[in-house]
């Protein structure tokens, strides 16, 4: 799908505040940096394109007659009980010329008719498998090259791994039941169901649901890939290319905004949810979500969920954001039957969001509201809808369904690197949107007196850089807000390898920042700010979410 253009590229560079000035070689440096930027930024654009399979593989170019014939024979082996000792050899025969099948359905616009000249059928969905009339991309899941994770993780058994692709219509519209930005991917099975008296049936199986197969009187493993779905889902939808468009040009971003459901929604599992950091995306998430999900006792318990948002914004009006799409998708989630899963919710937040959920969880009371402004609500000078989303943004109920929260290098006490001038010069860069999802900048602007507000030590326009200021009072006043009591919390904190804390750093936030006190665990891994996918930081995810099952 193409994507709006820019409205505009970047705001001018203005001199900084007092007490940051440069001399001429930084401001020619400075321009120089602004221009290059600027032209990386702009080509990270374009339209997402589906992966297409225009030509059958020489090796599958064989008679589906006689193809047909012996995938038969191998399922009939296969039903029978009797046969244990000659399943093996049926598997590698069935999904052989399963496989070569499949490569000739694939290839073509017209799954029907092509299902039909093989002598086949596609069966409808069932309570574990989709209905390939709605998936208009069905590919081999071998045939996908890897992008951001390069090792695949396969489970052998019977069937085609499969990678089902749903792009986004290309007319505007909100995404419907917290489907994935971009496109939907699916991760399939294809098994060449065999009954007597009827024509052999596609049955594309979702392996997220049932990763075993009945035939006959008989069970057996179901192959799967549990890594190419998901991946190509990354490579196509473009999070980790867009990461910096999406700081300094977040308006072409909200769009994108909100919560999204990894998988169709599933009543019996409880719902993780991962919320990215600054300059970074869902995709962040991609190694670790790639390993939880070849875990069998991740994929029978837990399902994965994402929130997504441009990161050039304020994190203030983000969180609000955050708390409708997860009271949206709480309601969704009831009205499915999924009340008992959902009240055992686990969220996993990197950096600053880590800051976004620790407000969602916490009661702001009037805290927030006292340390900016110094004028009781009902006595400033705004419209009804301006107080409206005043009290949305600086009142609010905590979130009540997470029971365990895992922080990732979060500051909650903010980062110094906000206050260092090359910060408040990329934060000056950042293109504000016209209008805000969260019109929170209209509101200060043309409504509250600048008098009465006290937003950062730079009297800027609010960003996520300067947000994570240590002196502003937003940060402070996140320390004063009591999280939830029944909620436990985990730290995972980076450690550039000397080995000093409490003096140690990630590179980006002190220990200082990300310490609490009151943290069920803490775990210092020897990493750089970005650890997300660092091996250790996966295995204690894995270990809190193993304890999480654990615990009622």
């Amino acid at each position: 799908m193409a994507e709006n253009p820019p409205s505009a590229t970047f705001r001018a560079w203005q001199a900084p505040p007092p007490g940051h000035a440069v001399g001429a070689p930084m401001a020619r440096l400075v321009r120089i940096l602004a221009a290059a930027s600027a032209a990386l930024i702009l080509t990270q654009c374009g339209a997402p394109h589906a992966h297409h399979v225009r030509h059958v593989p020489l090796l599958s170019r064989k008679s589906a007659h006689a193809l047909l014939a012996s995938a038969h024979e191998a399922w009939t082996v296969l039903a029978t009980p009797a046969r244990r000792n000659d399943w093996p050899a049926a598997r590698r025969a069935y999904d052989s010329a399963t496989a070569k099948l499949f490569d000739q359905l694939a290839c073509g616009d017209d799954l029907p008719a092509a299902a039909a000249r093989l002598g086949t059928t596609l069966a409808p969905s069932g309570r574990d498998s989709a209905d390939p009339s709605q998936i208009p991309y069905l590919y081999p899941a071998n045939s996908i090259h890897p992008g951001l994770i390069h090792r695949k993780h396969l489970s052998p058994g019977i069937g085609v791994p499969v990678v089902g692709w749903t792009p986004e219509s290309e007319t505007p519209s909100p995404r419907a039941n917290f489907l994935p930005p971009r496109g939907t991917p699916r991760c399939l099975t294809a098994v060449l169901r065999f009954s007597p008296g009827k024509p052999p049936a596609w049955v594309f199986h979702e392996p997220l649901r049932s990763d075993h197969l009945s035939i006959g009187q008989t069970t057996h493993p179901l192959a799967a890939d549990w890594t190419t779905a998901f991946d190509y889902y990354w490579q196509v939808s473009r999070f980790k290319r867009r990461s910096i468009t999406n700081v300094f040009i977040p308006e072409r971003f909200l769009v994108d905004t909100g919560l999204f459901f990894a998988q169709p929604y599933d009543p019996e599992k409880i719902p993780v949810v991962f919320v990215h950091g600054f300059k970074s995306s869902p995709a962040a998430f991609g190694r670790m979500a790639d390993h939880l999900l070849t875990e069998p006792w991740f994929r029978q318990h837990y399902q994965a969920w994402f929130f997504n948002y441009p990161t050039g914004l304020h994190w203030l009006p983000t969180a609000a954001e955050f708390r409708d799409d997860m009271q949206r998708a709480s309601r969704y989630a009831r009205a499915h039957g999924g009340a008992r899963t959902l009240g055992r919710m686990v969220v996993v937040a990197h950096s600053m969001g880590g800051i976004i959920t620790r407000a969602s969880v916490s009661d702001p009371r009037d805290i927030l509201y006292r340390n900016i402004f110094s004028t009781p609500l009902e006595k400033l000078p705004l419209k009804p809808e301006s107080r409206a989303e005043v009290r949305r943004l600086l009142f609010w109920k905590p979130l009540p369904e997470p029971r365990r929260i895992v922080f990732l290098a979060v500051p909650h006490r903010g980062s110094p690197l906000a206050d260092r001038f090359f910060a408040i010069w990329i934060s000056d860069l950042i293109h504000l949107p016209k209008r805000l999802t969260v019109d929170f900048v209209d509101i200060l602007i043309n409504d509250a007196s600048q008098q009465l507000f006290h937003w950062s030590k730079t009297n800027s326009l609010p960003t996520s850089i300067n947000g994570l200021s240590p002196e502003t009072p937003i940060i402070r006043s996140l320390q004063q807000m009591p999280i939830r009591s029944d909620i436990r919390y985990h730290s995972i904190i980076g450690d550039l390898g000397r080995g000093n804390s409490p003096h140690s750093s990630d590179g980006v936030v002190p220990y200082w920042s990300s310490h609490l006190d009151k943290a069920a665990s803490e775990r210092i891994i020897p990493a750089y700010h970005g650890l997300i996918g660092h091996p250790q930081t996966i295995d204690e995810v894995t270990r809190i979410l193993k304890l999480h099952l654990q615990s009622r």
